[in-house]
């Protein structure tokens, strides 16, 4: 699983100048697209909410930073080095632990309109 989460924390980053520390953009970006995947229904109910819960023990936040530019943030994810075709492709957590395989490769193509 050592790329979940890294999509939309790249972006993030991009997105903020890297004002945003690379923990702190993967805590937001794993808490992001395990809801993602939870709202495409690839990822199992719950996980993203028991992720969200231990990066919160960790004093790690779980959501996007307030005043972030959505186009910006969505058009730095385009340039993501997962992406296959043109298409937005995210390492997504099936369940804890566990990622959502496609053969042999361990991204999906990610439903931006799932994001949050």
């Amino acid at each position: 699983i050592l790329n979940a989460g890294h999509t939309v924390a790249h972006a993030l980053e991009r997105a903020t100048d890297y004002a945003i520390a690379h923990g702190e953009a993967v805590a937001i970006g794993l808490a992001s697209e395990a809801r993602a995947g939870e709202r495409m229904a690839v990822t199992v109910p719950g996980t993203a909410a028991h992720i969200a819960r231990l990066l919160a023990i960790l004093g790690l936040s779980t959501t996007m930073p307030t005043g972030i530019d959505r186009a910006r943030f969505l058009d730095a994810m385009l340039t993501d080095k997962k992406n296959r075709d043109g298409i937005v492709h995210a390492t997504l957590v099936k369940a804890f632990g566990c990622v959502v395989p496609d053969g042999l490769i361990y991204t999906q193509p990610l439903d931006l309109q799932t994001l949050d």
